[in-house]
């Protein structure tokens, strides 16, 4: 390439007015993937910028010479022209031409093979370092310049490194350099050098020493011109100021620059960098010592770094040695000194554990004083660090360290401890909310093998938890502190890690001392076993807690006796009940229930059988060994039993294993790692052993308890079941059917004959319903013939004319259908015929489990493979199956129209699951719509084509619009409106046929078709796109405002609703042109209110709900914007309601009030400015000094910091204190008359305000502060005492500021205004003397002292000054009055004198 005039000629031609266009494209043959050139051209070619524009056409320049030379355009030609072209003078003259040519190179750059870039090292770096230091003045040109000498230094051969050297030492001249562009464009450079060297210890030494050199020159110059100017005359003070900014601004570019190469460079240059950076934290100054950490920090970071483990442990030693990263007042170092420590101890541990182990007490001892930390983020920051430190430091090696002990050195562990004791101390308070995560982290950590080391961390901890309850216990148990929370919530965690054993050995109950009067209980304790306790051993409780319970039940009955102990009775009683309550929580994933259940099986039977009171406990416990174990079985594929029937039909969506949705109970569902399926199987056979003890106990129970109170022994039959031998379980359940079947014999005779039934219940009803939930609780473990047995005795009564009995028949069979398809399959055909047979005879109690029978059934029909119903000779099953899909989704349909609201959200939740398992089981073809226009789409052989399972299930309700009845009708509309809101992509196509056959009905007359046509246009406007919306606005205005006047059943509302949506979907310009000159006022009227509505967002500047946010967004987003996903849709029957749709969005921004609202309680009790002393009992004035060191004075303080909580929320004090006579008898005296008569005089003689008009009770001043707290709330007082101000009521004159025209002022409203302005009722005004001449103040005829105050406004603290200055209006008057006296007053004195 020796003749490049062509691209010479090119590049004169081509300037940076170049207009997109003129530069060819590169060629695109369309075969694989494009080119560096395309690529290049792509991403350039649309941009505006000079830059870009310049940067294609030197490219099209480029290419041009390339193919005139006959060679492909490829990155290393494209580098040899360009390279070449930098080569020729001409080149240099301009400078944009240079930036862009630089610009493009170092693109090409990065495509050019290494070997070819090796070999041309030399001549191009050469050249690149001339064109530097020849534009060192251009930045464009230097910045582009600079990544090309980045990328030849990358790439060169590190054997020949120093001819290296001079390039590599430009760039870091330049990485110094004042422009940011230049700068940052080095210091990549230089990393990218380094980090291609790591591979090549002699170059990365040599390159280090460089870098190593230059940290020399620069990092040591803010000292030296810190001491040059303090040796500095005064004459050069300037000079020496403006020396030390270069030094600085020097230093902070390096340290910026450091940050990436520390990490990269070699062991051998790493530590005199680092000791270079320790040595600017003596200077103290914030900005060096905040990057300096930084750079420190990244260096701990990196996991290949070259710092060696002692090397980091020395570099962590130092940080912790220095003062200056630990100064409360720069917030931004200190959290920078954490992420040091954070990540230079994690990388240490995993480095070297004996080092990290050392050191660790201190940094942990200088974290915990930062959870003290004023500054938010620096609590936060130490927090985190604490955590990670313990979970990543803290191994078993220094567990078992500290329990062996024995040296004559601590082990490091007990001092870490040593520390987290201590941040529970007084001395803490206010960083109590931060320390208790910290230590429940540390004893989780610990474990159950370090839960000796725990204790002094337990003791802490629950003497704050005994603080909180003691303040709980002295309000009446109104405190809600969110101390007392954590410090529970740490407890908890401490259960859980080493198990309650541990925790109350450290932490005894200590009942019976505190029933005797010699200790203290923790009664505190019980709730907290309930709710946290998991994977216990259920022996321990059976051994400790069983017998203390036993015993304060025997000491709560022996008290009950005598009515003198009727409160240690009732206290008793509590703590036994407290104690049982536990039983669940030892049970939930124990270990050793197959041991422990047989073992406290005798005793916890008796208790069921004698103790009412217990059974629910007791329930509990038995369900909860049951389902957990059959989980655990269940995740490791051995599943035992059958669906559990309460779970599943209490859930009423197919979960069968699942609990009662409790927050509680959610946490016990996840099964332990350690609670293996050999662990499970031997706690099912312990189960399975003693069946035949509990089931038949469990069942005459649930038959001697009355209806209401049978839940929590049904859900443990049910559950027990699962888990039992299904020989056994058959015993009692053919028991238990036999008396279903002679119960309902009994019913239909009406006689009660020899061996009549008479349990369950006072009547045959109540008889047979128990015995159908019996029967149905116990269908977990039954096998298919049982099952048969149970639906032969449950069917007739699907046609009772009983509604309890006709509710429980039906609640069997969905069970059936629904949780087990090994009855429902064989019997379908039955079942079916069941459901026909009853559909005349379905009464309303029963329609919700109907429908869930029903749902079943279609689902089961709609699958491919699924079961088809028996059809007349010679017809066609599958269409028999459709048709009678079609009969029961019409049954759905009506069902949404019920009364009960549960059924009709029921109905439509089946209506959705039907469309769902419809489309999946037969998705539409693909390229096939699901229009529903008359030209069916056909398939090869001319039948028509299916369009899948959720067009065919919309053809079926579509079939509602021609019903005969108006209730057909409208039950139509509204399940067409909840499938068009959850398919809405997929169902858009249908709308255009689908939307003017709808709005027809709007001309009927029947109001609830009526209503639910409204309710479906409020679903189009609300899921179809805006841009075809817009097409259908004249038919949607046209039919809703027909009914825009009708206030009935709200359609007024609703129909403004809808005009309102559609103004802000489609635009108000679009709706203004087809609504009619009639409504045009309904429209400007909205166009008005959403207005005003904005305005008022943009004044209060804050954000509105996400609703509103979604509908003011511009029209053109909204048009492009797809509608939500069908399965995250959230479904509102209140479309078809009568109420205000606005109702909803107030309650959710009423919520989001509510919500902004609150605040923490560590940000509360940090700024109230409070000390540690004043929330102590004994720190006032003359008490004994408080031993703050004391145990005790942690709980004081709890206790107090929680009462001062609960008396702040409950508005101040906790209510009236009365006076107690000589018999103990309380005084209570009544003030109402007293009120009364200050209510009829007209002032209050507590408030101050009403101080100064006393004497004018009598003159109608009474009419004016009648109602009004205060002179400030009060009405005008000229006003009242028609048109007199007080100065001339007192004088006996008529102010002059108005007139009386028939009993009204004339003053005009300014003068009003400023004449009552706040404030202005005590400015001291009337206490000028009348008299010319005369200085200082008169008491006048109120006969008070004169004073003048400014009454407080809240808008004194608003942040908007013009808020603030109206609030401060009259203000100056006061003050410049009051220094006027002052001042006079002084001169008085003076001259006295």
């Amino acid at each position: 390439m020796e003749d490049l005039s062509s691209l010479r000629l090119s590049l004169g031609v081509r300037s940076v007015r170049t207009a997109p266009g003129q530069a060819a494209p590169p060629e695109d043959d369309g075969l694989g993937a494009p080119t560096l050139a395309q690529e290049i051209y792509r991403k350039y070619a649309g941009k505006t910028q000079p830059e870009s524009r310049q940067l294609v056409a030197i490219l099209g320049a480029v290419q041009e010479v390339v193919r005139g030379q006959g060679l492909e355009v490829t990155p290393t030609a494209m580098f040899a022209a360009l390279m070449a072209s930098l080569e020729k003078p001409e080149t240099l003259a301009s400078s944009e031409v240079l930036a862009a040519m630089c610009h493009l190179l170092s693109l090409v750059l990065a495509r050019v093979p290494n070997a070819i870039l090796r070999a041309k090292f030399g001549a191009g770096s050469a050249l690149l370092c001339g064109v530097v230091e020849a534009k060192q003045g251009e930045a464009a040109v230097v910045k582009n310049a600079v990544p090309c000498l980045g990328q030849l230094l990358a790439a060169h051969n590190p054997a020949d490194w120093p001819s290296a050297i001079r390039p590599f030492n430009m760039l870091l001249s330049l990485s110094l350099d004042s422009r940011a562009k230049v700068r940052r464009a080095a210091q990549s450079a230089v990393g990218d050098v380094l980090a291609g060297l790591q591979a090549a210890p002699a170059a990365l030494g040599q390159a280090s020493e460089e870098v190593l050199k230059l940290c020399k020159r620069v990092l040591p110059g803010p000292e030296a011109a810190a001491h040059a100017a303090a040796a500095a005359p005064s004459k050069k003070r300037q000079q020496a100021e403006e020396a030390i900014a270069a030094a600085v601004a020097d230093a902070l570019h390096l340290l910026g620059a450091l940050k990436q190469w520390l990490p990269l460079l070699s062991s051998a240059a790493v530590a005199p960098a680092c000791d270079l950076l320790l040595k600017l934290f003596p200077l103290r100054q914030p900005l060096l010592s905040r990057h300096a950490t930084d750079a420190l920090a990244a260096l701990a970071a990196a996991p290949g770094g070259h710092l060696s483990a002692k090397g980091l442990a020395e570099l962590l030693s130092a940080a912790l040695g220095a003062d200056t990263l630990w100064d409360r007042r720069d917030a931004d170092t200190t959290v920078a000194a954490i992420k040091l420590l954070e990540d230079g101890f994690c990388r240490l541990a995993a480095a070297d554990a004996a080092l990290c182990a050392a050191r660790l007490p201190r940094a942990v001892h200088a974290l915990v004083t930062q959870l003290a930390a004023e500054q938010e983020s620096v609590r936060y920051a130490a927090g985190a660090c604490l955590k990670n430190l313990i979970a990543e430091c803290v191994d078993d090696g220094m567990v078992e360290a500290a329990l062996a002990g024995g040296t004559a050195k601590p082990p490091p562990l007990l001092s870490v401890l040593a520390a987290l004791e201590g941040s529970l101390g007084p001395h803490y308070q206010d960083a109590w909310d931060a320390c208790l995560p910290v230590c429940a982290e540390m004893i989780e950590r610990l474990g159950a093998q370090g839960a000796p080391l725990a204790g002094g961390l337990l003791e802490r901890i629950g003497e704050l938890c005994a603080g909180g309850d003691e303040a709980a216990a002295a309000s009446g148990g109104a405190i809600d502190d969110a101390l007392l929370l954590v410090a529970q919530n740490a407890l908890g965690q401490a259960m859980q890690a080493l198990g309650p054993e541990a925790v109350l050995a450290a932490l005894p109950l200590n009942l019976a001392e505190g029933l005797a009067g010699t200790g203290e209980a923790r009664t505190w304790l019980l709730p907290l076993l309930r709710m946290h306790v998991r994977g216990a051993r259920l022996g321990y409780w059976g051994k400790v807690l069983l017998p203390l319970a036993r015993e304060l039940g025997a000491r709560a009955a022996a008290a009950a006796s005598n009515p003198a102990r009727a409160r240690e009775a009732q206290v008793c009683g509590a703590l036994e009940a407290q104690l049982w309550a536990t039983l669940p929580s030892f049970c939930s994933w124990a270990q050793d229930t197959a041991e422990a259940f047989k073992l406290y099986a005798k005793p916890l039977a008796a208790a069921f059988e004698k103790r009412a009171d217990l059974r629910v406990t007791i329930c509990h416990a038995l369900r909860r060994l049951s389902t957990q174990n059959r989980a655990a079985l269940a995740a490791a594929g051995q599943p035992v039993g059958h669906a559990d029937p309460c779970a599943v039909m209490s859930g009423g969506g197919g979960d069968e294993d699942g609990l009662a949705a409790s927050q509680e109970e959610q946490a016990h569902l996840d099964v332990p790692d350690s609670y293996t399926a050999q662990v499970a199987l031997e706690n099912v056979a312990a189960l399975r052993a003693l069946a035949k003890n509990w089931v038949p106990l469990l069942l005459n129970t649930f038959l001697a308890t009355p209806a209401v109170q049978r839940g929590q022994v049904e859900e443990a039959i049910s559950a027990y079941a699962c888990v039992c031998d299904p020989a056994t379980l058959a015993t009692f359940f053919r028991a238990a059917v036999t008396k279903l079947i002679k119960v309902t014999q009994q019913a239909a005779s009406g006689e009660l004959g020899p061996g009549a039934v008479l349990e369950g219940g006072d009547t045959d009803t109540e008889r047979r319903c128990a015995f159908l939930e019996l029967s149905l609780s116990l269908a977990g473990g039954l096998d298919v013939a049982g099952l048969q047995t149970l639906y032969k005795a449950a069917a007739p009564g699907m046609q009772e004319k009983d509604a309890a009995v006709q509710k429980k028949s039906y609640k069997v069979l969905a069970y059936l259908c629904e949780a087990r398809p090994d009855f429902l399959q064989p019997h379908f055909q039955e079942v079916v015929d069941a459901l026909l047979a009853a559909q005349g005879c379905a009464l309303s109690a029963a329609k919700r489990n109907r429908l869930r029978c029903l749902k079943a059934a279609v689902l089961a029909m709609a699958q491919p493979d699924g079961p088809r119903v028996a059809a007349e000779e010679g017809a066609d099953r599958a269409e028999a199956t459709k048709q009678m899909v079609a009969s029961m989704v019409s049954e759905i349909i009506l069902a949404v129209k019920e009364r009960n609201k549960q059924t009709r959200a029921t109905a439509f939740e089946l209506l959705v699951q039907i469309a769902h398992a419809m489309h999946e089981a037969e998705p539409p073809p693909p390229g096939l719509g699901l229009g529903l226009g008359g030209d069916a789409a056909m398939v090869e052989d001319g039948t028509p084509a299916e369009r899948g399972g959720l067009h065919t299930l919309f053809t079926m309700v579509l079939g509602g619009l021609v019903g005969a009845t108006p209730h057909m009708i409208s039950a139509a509309v509204m399940a067409l409106a909840r499938l068009l809101y959850e398919f809405a992509p997929l169902l858009a196509g249908l709308v255009p046929d689908l939307l003017p056959a709808v709005l027809m009905l709007l001309r009927t007359k029947a109001r609830e078709v009526i209503k639910s046509v409204l309710g479906f246009v409020k679903v189009v406007s609300l899921r179809l796109p805006a841009d075809d919306l817009e097409r259908f606005l004249p038919q949607i205005l046209e039919g809703c405002l027909l009914w825009a006047e009708d206030s009935k059943n709200k359609f007024r509302a609703k129909v403004r609703w809808i005009v309102e949506k559609l103004a802000k979907r489609c635009g108000f310009d679009a709706v203004a042109r087809h609504m009619p000159e009639a409504h045009a006022k309904l429209l400007s009227h909205i166009r008005k209110e959403n207005n005003r509505k904005e305005r008022r967002r943009s004044e209060a500047g804050s954000q509105m709900d996400v609703d509103e946010a979604e509908e003011t967004r511009s029209r053109k987003s909204r048009a492009t914007s797809a509608a939500r996903t069908a399965r995250r849709s959230e479904w509102n029957e209140d479309v078809f309601s009568d109420s205000d749709d606005e109702g909803a969005r107030t309650a959710r921004t009423a919520r989001t009030k509510l919500t902004e609202g609150a605040r923490s309680r560590g940000q509360q009790s940090r700024h109230a400015g409070g000390a540690v002393g004043g929330l102590l009992a004994g720190s006032h004035a003359g008490a004994d000094p408080v031993d703050l060191l004391d145990r005790g004075t942690s709980r004081q303080l709890v206790a107090a910091a929680a009462g001062r909580g609960g008396q702040r929320r409950g508005g101040g004090d906790d209510g009236p204190d009365f006076g107690t006579d000589a018999a103990g008898r309380m005084i209570i005296k009544d003030d109402r008359a007293a009120k009364r008569k200050r209510y009829d005089d007209g002032w209050d003689s507590e408030d101050s305000d009403f101080e100064d008009l006393k004497g004018f009770e009598r003159s109608g001043l009474s009419l004016a502060l009648k109602g009004a707290k205060s002179v400030a709330l009060a009405p005008s007082i000229a006003a009242s005492l028609g048109g007199r101000s007080l100065g001339a009521k007192s004088a006996g004159a008529i102010s002059r500021g108005s007139k009386l025209v028939g009993g009204k002022s004339t003053a005009s409203h300014g003068e009003r205004s400023a004449k009552h302005a706040k404030g202005s009722q005590h400015s001291g005004d009337r206490f000028k003397a009348k008299k010319k001449g005369t200085g200082g103040d008169v008491k006048g005829g109120a006969k008070v002292e004169p004073y003048a105050y400014w009454p407080l406004d809240r808008r004194l603290m608003n942040r908007r000054q013009q808020k603030a200055k109206g609030a401060k209006q009259g203000l100056d008057k006061i003050v410049a009055a009051a220094k006027a006296g002052a001042a006079k007053g002084h001169k008085a004195k003076r001259q006295r004198r």
